[in-house]
């Protein structure tokens, strides 16, 4: 199977997380703690049914910028899953544009100049977040918590990208359980001390988990460490994209979530403005 076709799955699959949380009955930060478990112990068992052990020395070696990613993972993926519940077009689509939000924490933190082509893409993303806000139809109010949510799981997942391109010698898998166990942990007081945990739940909403832990967490990330690194920038954007626009679809079809034509000029111009900043200027 190609290293493209398997990154498309990915993006199948991570396409269908806010379908599916739609359909779980529970509180987020439950449905966190479950997802973050489930999908550290189904990479555990597969590094053992591989034969081979945690890496605990490099483990140890990368400890602090593993637990910061994965605490920040935590209240990212609590955010993701509530902005879900509003707008699952708005929050998909603001949550995917961490790579523009990329270009410009990195600008600050470590004084990367920001080119004309940067620029350009970051005031037209701001420009098309505006335009699907309903800031210029006066209806800002009705979209408010997709675009928090939303806004937030992006700016945390932007510094999630930053601190695991600066982490070195660890397995990607190694990695990840790392980062998903602490997510759990992290959310683990607010599910506990906040009474988030239910005393019991429905069959479907148990299945759902599963498949969210398994499927949507597990296999996800097999699917994306096992193909990225064969596939170049473009490839890698021009696939991950599809996940918003497929979202867009979604809400539309199954939630009768309506967005005005500004909304959809909008839509565009932030979709045509991140790929923007992936393709131009890239030979391949």
């Amino acid at each position: 199977m190609s290293n493209r076709l398997l990154y498309l799955i990915s993006t199948l699959i991570s396409s269908s997380s806010g379908f599916i949380s739609r359909y779980i009955n529970c509180e987020r930060e439950f449905l966190v703690l479950s997802r973050g478990i489930i999908g550290s112990l189904f990479l555990f068992l597969l590094i053992k049914i591989k034969g081979r052990k945690l890496d605990v020395v490099s483990i140890k070696q990368n400890i602090k910028p593993l637990i910061l990613s994965g605490i920040l993972m935590g209240f990212c993926w609590i955010s993701l899953f509530r902005g879900f519940e509003h707008s699952l077009s708005i929050t998909s689509l603001l949550n995917n544009m961490y790579n523009v939000i990329v270009v410009v924490i990195m600008s600050f933190v470590y004084h990367e100049k920001l080119n004309k082509k940067q620029v350009i893409c970051v005031i037209s993303v701001l420009i098309g977040v505006l335009m699907l806000s309903g800031l210029f139809e006066g209806q800002i109010q009705a979209n408010i918590y997709g675009l928090m949510y939303g806004s937030f799981a992006c700016i945390g997942y932007s510094i999630v990208t930053i601190i695991n391109m600066r982490i070195k010698g660890i397995d990607p898998l190694d990695k990840t359980i790392v980062q998903l166990f602490v997510s759990s942990l992290t959310v683990l007081p607010f599910a506990l001390f906040g009474n988030k945990i239910p005393t019991s739940i429905e069959t479907t909403s148990i299945i759902l988990i599963l498949i969210m832990g398994i499927v949507n967490t597990g296999l996800l990330f097999l699917l994306f460490f096992g193909s990225i690194e064969h596939l170049s920038s473009s490839e890698i954007a021009i696939i991950g994209y599809l996940e918003p626009v497929i979202n867009i679809v979604i809400g539309t079809i199954f939630f009768n979530e309506s967005m005005s034509i500004i909304g959809i000029i909008g839509t565009i111009i932030v979709l045509v403005a991140a790929l923007a900043n992936e393709l131009i200027g890239n030979s391949k």
